[in-house]
């Protein structure tokens, strides 16, 4: 299962790096998850593996404060047909597009998260 969910996100890291420049993977070695880091957000990327890679569902949604002391966002997305979870994180640069349109439990998620870092989801 491991080695499956590696190959997915590998899979979703080479069609995205075709589509966009803002992405990067790592895998601490850590735990079995792996990370799609975004260098900037953009709806059009979560929406490009929604549609491309059947993560239709949002787990949810992290923030908390790195090392650095930015707020990072972390998205867990799954994908119900291969039963695989893909964790997105970006660094907050206080400009944040809101999700809502693509996950509709999204706008529980981003209130909560706005209310607790001061971060304003835009539209």
């Amino acid at each position: 299962m491991l080695e499956k969910n590696r190959k997915t996100v590998q899979s979703v890291y080479e069609k995205l790096a075709g589509y966009c420049s803002n992405i990067d993977v790592e895998n601490t070695g850590k735990t079995k998850d792996e990370h799609v880091y975004l260098k900037e957000f953009s709806t059009n990327d979560f929406n490009f593996i929604k549609n491309h890679f059947h993560y239709d569902v949002l787990k949810n949604i992290k923030a908390f404060k790195s090392k650095e002391n930015q707020i990072q966002l972390e998205y867990t997305l799954y994908n119900p047909y291969d039963k695989e979870t893909l964790i997105m994180t970006f660094i907050n640069n206080n400009n944040v597009l809101s999700i809502q349109s693509l996950f509709d439990n999204a706008k529980n998620m981003e209130k909560e998260i706005s209310d607790k870092f001061n971060i304003c989801f835009q539209s």
